[in-house]
Formats: structure tokens, C-alpha cells, sequence
């Protein structure tokens, strides 16, 4: 047909339309529809209206009507096109789950369209047409009779689909599935499909089929069937024989089938799919099938498209792939179990014609072995354009001739253990825009021919060890985006001239390497970075001047970086796109910026600087705002950020009382405010449900136990130690099931500890010392199941996400373990401990004690406990420390205690212990180490005492000989005279010439000095308290 006749035709058939009307009553129905959707954002039904000149429904939007059928309407497309346009195609979803682009229509489907008599094709998907309440597809549609096309996907519909559909007769394309969604819809029997024979494309994913036994069937009686989704509808398996005879036997027309994330689990050589040879795309990702795949994949000859990933690592692969001449894309992400690299890349398809070569190829986390092939074995892997081997155990070097694949586009070796140079030279790779090789052992310098590679947009080196200058070359990269080389042995000055061309770089991490960054104060770089990480890099000791330029900045850390410097005042107006700041552990001095609250910012960390003055009001947006370790003052201002999460502020020098507006704050998740001077009691919150951590210590706050705790439910670490709190223990700490850690040491609390405190069967952190607490220990300590081993002692919860924020260092928290007090910052989290120390607890050591055979640290010294030690007291064989003194303990030591192996710490002084001490090389060694360990205690005998069991009763009567002696005054003065000069110097002596002893006399010396002074600070304490 000629170029005339085409245009002529094309004016007819647009004269034609142009004079379409509509029907009345087709018109009447449409806006019918329209009265059912309660929302339209973006207008689109804004053209639907009966007058005004909008009165022809045939030209309104999303409205087709037909010449051949007098004006009727034969389409209605009302497909959201924004929010596939957003998702490439899929459904792209915002924070709240909504469709993005908000276009979404929102409302029910009217009856009303089942007036269209003539309508073929309706399309009303990614809408929320489902109603509210969500209820099942309307069976309504299924009277349409004339519909070929339905496209309902991505509608949120709840319940049963009806069968009713079944009488489409006619219908060629059904789409009923959602995305990224539970599975709301379901399906209990498809044997409605049998009464559509001319159905070619049908999509149910995320339908619920687990109760459609007859699936397989239902499928089989669609024989021009050539696209089939049925992703994530739990499928019941189809692994019978019988399916396997008569579904591919069925399915000569099927082109598209995707069963991923279906839990078949049964082995692959049972799957119905291998026998369909007519397939072009297969998609089996997460069905964990296992076991050999059949030799059958090799003969189908049309497949485009294989994806077999994340099936739990537990396939093996066919003999041979080498006839799969279409294959374009192979996906085996954590698929297989194990291989040889080398052997897998010799089964891929060979032989085939330079258009019908492999493309992509991804094999990660696959626990592939061996190295890396050299070209002459990769020679009919020539067309690939993306190889993914990272996450593998590679070993050797990265062979100098793959740079010979010029087509290859991506090139991901990461995470696998290769060593070696990275090969380099002109030509070398000399197509790739992606080149990954992070957390590997590659060694050397980065090569000055990476200037070569101009197509590069991402480089990422991270994870080596590559050290030398950084090659001036990289600075011709000029497509290049994304620059990581953190975490190597890289030394040198950074200049200018490295980014000279770089004007598209949005990414750049050069952290973790002793790396100096020296540019001009003046310079204006050509880029607009938007995530930076300087961390650890010499940057300093000025402020660097030309971050103001980088106004896209939404990630910047400069921490460590040796800034000795003021906050310059255009930082907090040059970044209004910014969402992190990292500029802790520098010297930074000074105040904070004054109009601090007007930053957009969402994570602030100051910490470990030297600022000082008061902190401003905070930016309204801040979730996490970490300013711990400084010199900050003042009262704290009030807090009205309501997104707030993390509040760190510890080890300042804060004054004044905690804001009540903090209870404004109730996603607060970490507030630690320890170690400044705050004072009074703590605001009354409602509601700090989400709270976890909360570190109070080292202030001088008041009052009874806060009531604040209380309604802070998810609570995992509390501490309050070192204030001035008294009263007792409420009985409401019973509620704090998610309690982990709780430390009340060195208040005023009284009264009893409470028994319901054994209820908190996560808690492995217990310390209640220096307070005055006086009762029992309470029994059901065997209710503490977090300090028993066989509840894997200590869960990452609470660890993980304080560490996460504060880091590794953390607040100086620290345990008295050991004779001493040690820090452990956030590590105290992994010590699982009970300290009752320095209380008035009466009674006996419950026998249960025993059961938390998790235990590190145990310290129940100075107290007033009595009875015996518990007799098994060696089946906690995981103690370190273990402190009994300055109590009132009677009988013998058990000799269980020599069990214990890993015991580096033990004082049992000052207590009323008889009898012999056990023996054993552990209690030996412990005795050398700290000689007072079994002091005051009059009763005991045996070694390495040097009082003798059994001469204890000769020595008494010795001494009853000498008091019934007659009495000389003389004798008994120039006696006692010359008996003190002669043990003066014979004590002189000893101490002398004998090692061990005066070891023991020190120690002696030094333990007196320890009581008295820790007697002394309690003393003052507490009489300043009063």
C-alpha cells in the first residue's frame, strides 16, 4: 500500500472517530463508575462529565468506542500509568506502601459497567478499586461477555475469586496478580479456566492457590496458553507422573512460565517443566528444587531466558548447557552446591553463532572453587556482557587475558578470596562501565591504566589490600559515578589533579586508608557529590572550604579526619538536602551552630570533639543525634523533634533537670545521658513504648524509681547507676519482659529485692550494688534462662543496635569483676553478671544459683549473707570471677570449686569458713596470684595455708601451757623489748630476700587500704545524700 493511500486511509478512520457519539446509556454507565471512585488524585476522570461540551464519553480519557459498533465503547484503560512508570514496569511503592506517583484511583468497582455490552477491553490496574472494606473481585465482571482483555492487577483484593469468571468466554489475557503483597486473594479450584479456551496469557501471582489441588489440570485444558505467572501462590506440589505426561503434552503453545518463589522443594528431576520444549523464559527463582537438573534442560533449544536463583544452594547442574544456542540471560545467584569454575564455564552453551551467545551470567554465592579461567577457555563466552562471581571462594589471580572479553560490560568478582595485581593494560577490559573487586586479597597498586578504561561509571576496590599513591589517572574517568577504594593500604596526597574530569561522580569513599586530601581553599570541584566518606583520611587541621559547594550532599563523613578547627557558620544552610553528618573523633572546638534547628539534617554525630557552650534547639527532622564526648553545658533545650529516635548526649557537662517535652519523642529509641550533672527526678511519660536503651548513669538524679520506666515497655537495657535514687524496687519491673541488662548500682535504694524480678527470663546483666538493700536473694533464680547455657547465653539484642549507632567504644560502662573496675563499653553487653555487692542481704545463697551455669561474674560481697557455699557450685563452669567475701559464710569450701577452669579471679576472705581447702593446680595458681583470697577465715587449714589440718589441735594446748606460766614483769618487759627488734629485722629480712612473701605483705597492705577507702567513699555518700 503506497504512502498516499495509508494517509488517506489514517484521515477516514480519525474522520470516523471524530464523529463517533456515544450511547446514552453507555455514557450514564460510565459516569456511574465514576460516582464509585472516591478518590482521583491526579484528575484523571476530570474530563467525565455529562455537560459543559464533555458529554461525548467517547472522548474522555482512557475511553475508546468503536465505528464498526455505532459508537460503542469497546476500551476503558484506567491503568496507573505513573506508578509503573515509576517502577520500571513494576509497581513502585513509597514508605506508606502506596503506589508511587499518586495517581492511584481509590473507590469500588460499579456494577454499572456491566452495561457496556460491547466492551472488549478493560484495564484497571495498580488502582485501589477494591473496595473498603478489601473485599473479592466483583463477580460482576464475568457478565461482560464480549471481554477479551481484563487487567485487574495490582488491586488489593481480599478473598475468594469468583468462578463467575469463568464465563468470559472469549477472554484472551487475565491478570489477577499483585505486587509486592500478601497473599490476600485466593483461589480454592480453578476449574472455572476450563471455560476459557482462548485464553493465551494468564497472571494469578500472589493469589493464594495452596488449596487448588487441581491447578495442574485446570492449566493443562488451555491449550493456546503462551504466558503463565504464577509467582508466590504456594503451590501444592505438582511432582506426579501424571502431571508429567500431560502438561508439556498440553502446553505446546507456552512461551513464559515463572513458578518462582513457590516452595515445591522436591527434587528437579520431578519437576512437569523440562519437557516443554516451546519455552523461551523460565523462571524457577526460589522453588528449591534440588538435586541434579535433568539433561532434558540441554535439549530446550528456544529458552532466552533461565532463572534458577536462590534456590538454597542445593542444585547441581546438568552435564551439559553447550546446546542452549538462544540462552541470553543464565541467573544461578545461590543456587548451586558447589563446583569447579572452571568445569561449569566449559558446560555453557558453545558452538552458536556470534548473534546467539550468552549475555548475562550470574553465579554468586555459590561456593564455586578453584581460579579463574584464563580467555582460551572463555572463548565461546565472547558476547557475554555481565559476569557475576562474587560471593564465591575464587582463589589465584585475575587471569591478564579475560581482559580480552571487550564486550563485557559488568564485571562483579567481589567477595571471593583472589590475590594478586589487577590486571591492567591498554585494551584490557575496555568495554566495562562496572568493574567490582572489593573484599578480596588483591595486592599492588591501582594501575595508571585504569585511565584506559573511559567507559568506567563504577569502580569499587574497597576490602584489599592496595596500598601505594592513588594513580593521578583516575581523574580522566570522566563517565565515572561511583568510586570506592576504602579499607586498603592506599598512602599519599589526594589532589586536585585526581578530579580533574570527574564531573559526574555522585559516590565517592576513600575511608579507611592514610590518605591526605589536600586541594586549595578556593577550589570549586567540577563534581556535585551526593554521598562522601573522608573517614580516617588527613583532612585537616582547617575546616575543608570547598564542601560548602556540595549542595546535593545527602551523606557526608568526615570523622577522624584530624580537624582542628571551629564549625564554619555555612554549615547549616549549605547542605538542604542532607540526611547524615558524621563529624566526630576530630578536635573540633567551639559551639554548635546557633541555628542548628533550622538544618534539614536526620543524623548529626558530633561525638568525641571539643565543643562546649549550650546546645540550640534541635533541626525538627533529626532522628539520631549522637554529641556524646565533649564539653557541652547548660541545660538541655526542649525537645521538639518528634521523629527523634537516638539522643546521645553522655559524657558532658549538661546541667539542670531532663525536659518533660521529651515525652513528645515517643519513637525515642536510645536516650543516654550518662555521665554529665543532671539533677531531679525524671518527667512522667505516657508512652516511650519503643524505648530500649536507657543509660542514665553518673548524674546526681533523685527520687523514687522513676515512673518514666514504666510505660517504656520494649525496654532492653537500663541504667541508673551512680545517682542518688532511693525507695525500693517497684514491682512493676516484673512487666519489662524485653529487659536484658539493668544496672541500679550505687543509689539509695531499700527494701527487699523484689521476687518477680526472676521473671525477666532475658535478663543477663544484674547489677544491684552499693545500695541498701537488705532480705534474701530471692529463689527462682533458675527463671533466668538468659544465664543458662543452654539458652545460647547472650542474644545480639540489646548489643547490635546500640552498637550500631554509638559504635564499638560506646559509654564507659563498667563491671566490678575480677578484684577490680574494669570498662567495657558496649562489651558489657556480651558479660553475663550478677552483682549484689555492697548491700545488707541476709540469709543463704539460694541453691538455684547454681542453675545459670552461664554466669562470668558473680559478686555477692560485703553483705551479711550466712550458711554454707553451694555445694555445687562447680557445675558454672563458665565463671570468671567469683567473690564471696565480708560476709558471714560458714562450712568447708566445696571442692567443686577446682572445677572450674576458667575461674581467673576467686575471694572467699573475711568470711567463717572451716576445714580444709580443696586442691587443685586452677586454686593453686589463683592462691599465687592474690594470697588474701582465703583471709580471715581462722578456720581453714590445709595447703597453701601453712596451718596443718591436723596439728590444729596441739597447737591449742601449746597455748593453754604458756597461759598457766607464773608471771614476771621483768622478764616479760625486756622480753618483749628484744622479741620486737629481733622480728622487726627478722620481718625486714624476709621481706627482703623472699619474693613470694613480700608479695603477700603488699597485697596484705593494699587490701586494708581498699576496704577502708571504699568504707570511707560509701560512708561520705551517703551521709552527703541525707
Amino acid at each position: 500500500m503506497s504512502a498516499r493511500r495509508l494517509a488517506a486511509t489514517f484521515l477516514l478512520a480519525a474522520a470516523a472517530t471524530l464523529s463517533l457519539a456515544c450511547v446514552p446509556e453507555e455514557r450514564d454507565a460510565l459516569l456511574a463508575f465514576r460516582d464509585g471512585v472516591t478518590g482521583d488524585p491526579a484528575g484523571r476522570l476530570a474530563t467525565w462529565r455529562r455537560r459543559g461540551g464533555g458529554g461525548d464519553c467517547c472522548r474522555w480519557r482512557g475511553v475508546r468506542c468503536s465505528n464498526r459498533t455505532n459508537g460503542h465503547v469497546v476500551a476503558l484503560r484506567l491503568r496507573n500509568d505513573a506508578a509503573a512508570a515509576a517502577g520500571g514496569g513494576g509497581a513502585e511503592h513509597d514508605d506508606r506502601g502506596y503506589y508511587a506517583g499518586g495517581a492511584a484511583l481509590v473507590g469500588a468497582i460499579s456494577p454499572a459497567l456491566l452495561s457496556l455490552r460491547r466492551l472488549r477491553h478493560l484495564d484497571l490496574s495498580r488502582n485501589y478499586l477494591q473496595g473498603s472494606p478489601p473485599g473479592p473481585p466483583p463477580a460482576f465482571l464475568g457478565g461482560l461477555a464480549s471481554l477479551r482483555y481484563l487487567n485487574l492487577s495490582g488491586i488489593y483484593f481480599s478473598g475468594e475469586v469468583p468462578p463467575h469468571l469463568g464465563n468470559l468466554s472469549s477472554l484472551r489475557y487475565l491478570d489477577l496478580s499483585t505486587d509486592f503483597s500478601p497473599q490476600l486473594a485466593r483461589s480454592s479450584e480453578l476449574s472455572w479456566l476450563a471455560r476459557m479456551p482462548s485464553l493465551r496469557h494468564l497472571s494469578l501471582s500472589s493469589v493464594d492457590l495452596s488449596s487448588a489441588r487441581d491447578w495442574p489440570l485446570a492449566i493443562a485444558m488451555l491449550p493456546s496458553l503462551t504466558a503463565l505467572h504464577l509467582s508466590s501462590c504456594s503451590l501444592p506440589s505438582s511432582s506426579t507422573q501424571q502431571w508429567r505426561r500431560l502438561l508439556p503434552r498440553n502446553l505446546t503453545n507456552l512461551k513464559l512460565l515463572d513458578l518462582s518463589m513457590n516452595h515445591l522443594d522436591h527434587r528437579a528431576e520431578l519437576a512437569w517443566i523440562w519437557n516443554i520444549t516451546s519455552l523461551t523464559d523460565l523462571n524457577l527463582m526460589g522453588t528449591h528444587l534440588h538435586g541434579q537438573i535433568p539433561d532434558e534442560l540441554d535439549a530446550m533449544a528456544s529458552l532466552q531466558v533461565l532463572d534458577l536463583s536462590y534456590n538454597g544452594n542445593r542444585a547441581t547442574m546438568p552435564r551439559s548447557l553447550r546446546g542452549l544456542c538462544n540462552l541470553r540471560v543464565l541467573d544461578l545467584d545461590s543456587a548451586l552446591d558447589g563446583g569447579d569454575i572452571g568445569e561449569l564455564m566449559q558446560r555453557l552453551p558453545q558452538q552458536c553463532s556470534s548473534s546467539n551467545m550468552l549475555q548475562e551470567l550470574y553465579l554468586p554465592n555459590n561456593g564455586m572453587t578453584r581460579t579463574l579461567p584464563d580467555y582460551d577457555k572463555l572463548m565461546h563466552l565472547t558476547g557475554l556482557r555481565v559476569l557475576d562471581l562474587s560471593y564465591n571462594n575464587l582463589t589465584g589471580p585475575i587471569p591478564r587475558s579475560m581482559g580480552n572479553l571487550s564486550g563485557l560490560d559488568i564485571l562483579d568478582l567481589s567477595f571471593n578470596n583472589l590475590t594478586g595485581l589487577i590486571p591492567a593494560g591498554e585494551g584490557c577490559f575496555a568495554g566495562l562501565s562496572t568493574l567490582v573487586l572489593s573484599e578480596n586479597f588483591l595486592t599492588g597498586q591501582i594501575p595508571e591504566e585504569i585511565g584506559y578504561l573511559g567507559s568506567l561509571t563504577t569502580l569499587d576496590l574497597y576490602g584489599n589490600h592496595l596500598s601505594g599513591h592513588v594513580p593521578s589517572e583516575i581523574g580522566k574517568l570522566a563517565n565515572l559515578t561511583y568510586l570506592d577504594i576504602s579499607r586498603n593500604d592506599l598512602d599519599g596526597v589526594i589532589t586536585e589533579e585526581h578530579f580533574a574530569r570527574l564531573a559526574r561522580l555522585t559516590t565517592i569513599d576513600l575511608s579507611l586508608n592514610p590518605l591526605k586530601i589536600e586541594v586549595g581553599s578556593e577550589w570549586k570541584p567540577p563534581f556535585s557529590l551526593e554521598k562522601v566518606n573522608f573517614s580516617h583520611c588527613a583532612m585537616g587541621p582547617l575546616f575543608p572550604a570547598w564542601l560548602q559547594w556540595q549542595v546535593d550532599f545527602s551523606c557526608l563523613d568526615i570523622s577522624s579526619t584530624g580537624i582542628n578547627d571551629t564549625l564554619p557558620d555555612w554549615l547549616s544552610t549549605a547542605f538542604p538536602k542532607m540526611a547524615v553528618l558524621d563529624i566526630s573523633e576530630n578536635s573540633i572546638y567551639g559551639g554548635l551552630p546557633a541555628n542548628l534547628e533550622a538544618m534539614s539534617i536526620q543524623e548529626l554525630y558530633l561525638s568525641s570533639n571539643q565543643l562546649t557552650g549550650h546546645i540550640p534547639k534541635l533541626p525538627r527532622n533529626i532522628t539520631i543525634l549522637d554529641i556524646s564526648i565533649n564539653s557541652l553545658s547548660g541545660p538541655l533545650p526542649k525537645i521538639q523533634s518528634p521523629k527523634l529516635l537516638s539522643l546521645i548526649l553522655f559524657s558532658n557537662h549538661i546541667t539542670g533537670t531532663i525536659p518533660e517535652s521529651i515525652c513528645e519523642s515517643q519513637d525515642l529509641f536510645i536516650l543516654d545521658l550518662a555521665n554529665n550533672l543532671l539533677v531531679g527526678e525524671l518527667p512522667r511519660c505516657d508512652s516511650m513504648g519503643t524505648m530500649r536503651y536507657l543509660l542514665l548513669s553518673n548524674n546526681s538524679l533523685s527520687g523514687e524509681f522513676p515512673q518514666f520506666v514504666q510505660s517504656c515497655t520494649s525496654l532492653g537495657f537500663l541504667d541508673l547507676g551512680w545517682n542518688s535514687f532511693s525507695g525500693t524496687l517497684p514491682m512493676w519491673i516484673g512487666d519489662l519482659v524485653q529487659l536484658q541488662f539493668l544496672q541500679l548500682s550505687y543509689n539509695m535504694f531499700s527494701g527487699n529485692i523484689p521476687n518477680i524480678l526472676t521473671k525477666l527470663k532475658l535478663l543477663h546483666h544484674l547489677n544491684l550494688a552499693g545500695n541498701n538493700i537488705s532480705g534474701t536473694i530471692p529463689r527462682g533464680l533458675s527463671n533466668l534462662t538468659a544465664m543458662t547455657q543452654t539458652k545460647g547465653i547472650v542474644h545480639s539484642f540489646p548489643y547490635q543496635g546500640y552498637a550500631s549507632v554509638v559504635g564499638e567504644p560506646g559509654n564507659s560502662l563498667s563491671v566490678v569483676t575480677k578484684g577490680q573496675e574494669l570498662n567495657y563499653g558496649v562489651g558489657i553487653l556480651d558479660m553475663v553478671s550478677i552483682d549484689l555487692s555492697l548491700n545488707d542481704l541476709t540469709g543463704i545463697i539460694p541453691e538455684e544459683m547454681i542453675s545459670l551455669d552461664a554466669l562470668l561474674n558473680l559478686n555477692l560481697s560485703w553483705n551479711r549473707l550466712s550458711g554454707k557455699i553451694p555445694e555445687k557450685i562447680g557445675i558454672i563452669r563458665s565463671l570468671e570471677s567469683l567473690d564471696l567475701s565480708r560476709n558471714m559464710l560458714s562450712g568447708e569450701i566445696p571442692s567443686s570449686l577446682s572445677n572450674l577452669t576458667y575461674l581467673s579471679f576467686l575471694d572467699l576472705a573475711d568470711n567463717n569458713l572451716t576445714g580444709r581447702i580443696p586442691s587443685g593446680s586452677q586454686l593453686d595458681t589463683l592462691y599465687e596470684e592474690h594470697p588474701y583470697m582465703y583471709g580471715g577465715n581462722s578456720g581453714l587449714c590445709g595447703p597453701p595455708l601453712r596451718e596443718n589440718c591436723s596439728a590444729n589441735d596441739a597447737s591449742k594446748l601449746d597455748g593453754q601451757e604458756i597461759a598457766e606460766r607464773d608471771f614476771d614483769p621483768m622478764s616479760f618487759g625486756f622480753g618483749h623489748c628484744l622479741g620486737f627488734v629481733f622480728g622487726l629485722w627478722v620481718v625486714f629480712c624476709v621481706l627482703l630476700f623472699k619474693k613470694s612473701w613480700r608479695l603477700c605483705y603488699f597485697c596484705f597492705i593494699d587490701r586494708i587500704y581498699d576496704q577502708i577507702y571504699v568504707f570511707l567513699v560509701l560512708t561520705c555518700k551517703r551521709f552527703g545524700r541525707g
